[in-house]
């Protein structure tokens, strides 16, 4: 039996999935904490885990505060700036809990940028494993895979060959390292990067060895942290994962929190029972955080929805938006602020998407 640490953020996607990850742990006979935010406990508590609630980094308010000093002045508060900056990035907390719990393994978000350097300098010598989580398809330059934010296919096009999607990872390259260098300009010093730089330097990381800034995923990854990527190779292109990389399948949370209102709950119960005898077909949309914002694009899926009799249309706003910001709907159009995936899958017959990897593997 292994003590095991699980370091993720409260997003959603990752956390349903670490959750679960660590539930199966549980099961297999291991002892499992999960470290995150404060907004995590409930979903992380509801599975009989322990929860070890984690600062959230203060480096926005850093920026915010910081913006309103002008050039000059952060030039000459240079260093001061930097300590308050690295301060803000708030990854004390953690190094404690991992220090009193000493486990033997360490479960770790990959995006944790902070935290992973942190705790890979805290326990370089002799410590426990680290192994980085990804829920994102393959975010690594490899043999006949495009960047994943390109519309490229393995052998179709120009961009399909295989000097096209080398020219496509060349421009992704570029753009990170122009963005890299607005952002030390538009920050003077004290933009992340920077800062992960100093961070690693205190920790005694060794961060030019260690990371890897030509592959997707921004602002880096990482050469040798070995990964578990929490989705299917099926569905990617074909291609050999790194020797770092090991597949284990998509893990769905299938016992969640529901934050589905009363209410929201007896009209969507109502809805089943309407498309319960397959005359009415249930229509599913859900656009994660990204275009759920868009909702010129909504109001026109609802008016396509309410020229087809047999359809109800059941729209997710994903807890950012309120169902009334779209305004008078249409017959058979139902907008919620928030609802159970998982549940609402089993009954639909189509699902509209924008192609959120972790609605795919739902």
């Amino acid at each position: 039996m292994a003590s095991i640490l699980c370091v993720t953020s409260d997003l959603a996607g990752i956390l349903y999935s670490s959750v679960e990850l660590a539930r199966r742990l549980v099961l297999d006979g291991h002892r499992v904490t999960v470290a995150s935010f404060v907004e995590a406990r409930a979903t992380v508590e509801a599975q009989g885990l322990d929860f070890v609630p984690l600062e959230r980094s203060r480096y926005p308010d850093f920026i915010a505060a910081d913006r309103r000093l002008g050039v000059f002045k952060r030039l000459r508060r240079l260093e001061e700036r930097r300590r308050d900056a690295l301060d803000a990035l708030a990854v004390e907390d953690l190094l404690e809990a991992a220090r009193r719990m000493a486990p033997d393994l360490i479960l770790i978000d990959g995006e944790l940028h902070e935290q992973i350097i942190a705790l890979a300098g805290a326990f370089s010598d002799g410590g426990p494993p680290i192994v980085g989580l990804n829920t994102f398809v393959s975010i690594w330059r490899r043999p006949g895979l495009p960047p994943p934010n390109r519309r490229a296919t393995p052998g179709v096009g120009w961009q399909g060959s295989r000097f096209g999607m080398w020219l496509l990872w060349q421009a992704l390259w570029l753009k990170k390292q122009l963005r890299a260098g607005r952002l030390r300009l538009q920050r003077v010093g004290c933009d992340r990067l920077s800062l992960l730089r100093r961070l690693a330097d205190q920790h005694g990381f060794d961060f030019r060895r260690e990371t890897d800034t030509t592959q997707w995923l921004m602002p880096f990854t990482y050469r040798r942290l070995p990964v578990l990527s929490l989705h299917a190779l099926e569905f990617e292109f074909p291609h050999q994962p790194p020797e770092h990389v090991t597949y284990v399948g998509p893990l769905l949370l299938e016992t969640r929190r529901d934050r589905t209102s009363p209410e929201d709950r007896a009209q969507l119960q109502e809805l089943y029972d309407t498309c319960r005898d397959g005359r009415q077909k249930l229509i599913y949309a859900a656009f994660g955080s990204f275009f759920t914002s868009n909702l010129g694009f909504l109001r026109r899926l609802a008016v396509t929805a309410a020229e087809r009799p047999d359809w109800e249309l059941v729209i997710s706003l994903g807890g950012k938006r309120e169902p009334a910001e779209l305004g008078e709907l249409p017959e058979r159009v139902h907008a919620f602020r928030w609802l159970p995936q998982l549940e609402v899958l089993q009954h639909a017959s189509v699902a509209i998407t924008h192609g959120g990897i972790n609605t795919l593997d739902e």
